[in-house]
């Protein structure tokens, strides 16, 4: 199953609709308290972009497979998972390394997804979502690299708002996912 396709159910195993579900409600609640948690300490918003980074990497690993172009989702999905393990693992590396270093993530990931957009356009049936979610994730990215002198509460603030839409974009596809098992 796709993030972004909401008419593909896996069809081996289980429904995953409760794993996205809880992922979706902590990428929510991550992402709105990275949005209105300005005086948090530093290392507190390094912890929470890493773990935001991380839950988007499980996320599009978890649906990888059932993609149509599987390869994408891993690399999205790693990428993020990656990212996350970096600025877990150096915390106080600096605003500026950590503003550039969540920067180029979130604009490898962002031309990533635009580019699964266009090319798997007949594929995914709300594929401009996934366009705009990759243009405004490419957007934040580059504001973070050329502006890396913007405090971290800046970014932190761009960064919880893209996990805000995210969280509910998987709740909205988790409770989908759910209906076609409970009717």
């Amino acid at each position: 199953m796709a993030a972004y396709e909401s008419d593909v159910v896996p069809t081996e195993g289980p429904n995953p609709w409760p794993v996205v579900v809880i992922i979706g409600v902590l990428t929510l609640v991550i992402g709105i308290w990275l949005m209105f948690s300005p005086n948090a300490a530093v290392f507190t918003l390094a912890l929470l972009l890493a773990i935001g980074l991380f839950l988007n990497g499980i996320a599009d690993l978890v649906f990888a497979r059932d993609r149509h172009n599987p390869t994408v989702g891993y690399v999205i999905g790693a990428l993020y998972v990656i990212g996350g393990i970096v600025v877990i693992a150096w915390p106080d590396i600096g605003l500026t390394a950590l503003a550039v270093l969540v920067g180029i993530t979130l604009m490898i990931v962002g031309l990533v997804q635009v580019a699964t957009a266009v090319m798997d356009r007949d594929d995914i049936r709300h594929w401009i979502w996934l366009a705009i979610l990759g243009g405004v994730t490419f957007l934040a990215g580059v504001f973070a690299v050329f502006w890396p002198d913007v405090t971290v509460f800046v970014l932190a603030f761009i960064l919880g708002l893209r996990l805000t839409v995210y969280g509910l974009m998987l709740l909205v596809v988790g409770f989908s996912m759910r209906k076609l098992t409970h009717p």
